[in-house]
Parts: structure tokens; C-alpha cells; sequence
């Protein structure tokens, strides 16, 4: 069977083609099916581009996390270091202030080594 308003024209003199009923259809379900495609490419590619912008979105995140993280183990060294020069610091003060301590006691030695020998001698030239 053939529809006379469904037809195409194929040459110049307007001549009339008719399709069967059922290619007619089935060309219809195509176009209709090929337009469902399109609908959901252009959805799909909504996703995608969305997905994508997500994507880049959690990458600058990490990015951002991963530059915070590097300069807090800078600082972390940095307080590291200083903790070491200041630790050097505090032991050459502990040397310096043995060495002052042992100056003092020798001091002090010489001082009453003299003070004893002068006594001593005060004793014995007075004997």
C-alpha cells in the first residue's frame, strides 16, 4: 500500500514516487530515533563538559592543598633549623661559662695558694 502524500520527487518533471507504507514508517522511526540520538548526544555532552569542569575544579583543590602542605613542611624545616642553631647557641654558652667557671676556681686557687704562702712565710720568718 502507498500513501500519495508521502512522496518525493526525484527528476525535474514532478514526477510522483510512492513508498510503501511500511518503509515509510520505518523512515519515520528513524528520524525520530535519529533525533532521540541527538537529544541524548547533546545531553551526554552536557555531562561530559560538566564532569570535566568538576574535574578541573577538584585538580586546583589539590593543587592548592598540595602547595599549602610544601609550605608548611618549609616552615616545619625552617623551625627545624632554628631550633639547631639555637641548641648550638646554648652549648657554646654552656662551654663558655665552664671555661669562666674553671677561670674563677683557678682564681681562686692561685689567690689562696698565695694567701697561704704568704701566711706561711709571715709564720716561719717570725719564728
Amino acid at each position: 500500500m502507498t500513501l500519495p502524500s508521502f512522496c518525493q520527487n526525484v527528476t525535474v518533471t514532478d514526477s510522483i514516487i510512492c513508498v510503501p507504507k511500511s518503509q515509510l514508517i520505518k523512515a519515520i522511526q528513524d528520524i525520530k530515533f535519529g533525533d532521540y540520538c541527538k537529544s541524548e548526544l547533546d545531553a551526554t555532552r552536557k555531562i561530559v563538559e560538566f564532569k570535566s569542569m568538576q574535574l578541573t575544579r577538584k585538580d586546583s583543590i589539590i593543587l592548592a592543598k598540595n602547595q599549602i602542605e610544601l609550605r608548611y613542611k618549609q616552615e616545619i624545616l625552617d623551625l627545624n633549623e632554628l631550633i639547631d642553631t639555637k641548641d648550638d647557641q646554648i652549648n657554646l654558652y654552656i662551654v663558655k661559662a665552664r671555661k669562666e667557671r674553671a677561670k674563677r676556681i683557678g682564681l681562686i686557687a692561685g689567690g689562696v695558694t698565695v694567701t697561704v704562702g704568704a701566711v706561711a712565710a709571715i709564720i716561719w720568718l717570725s719564728l
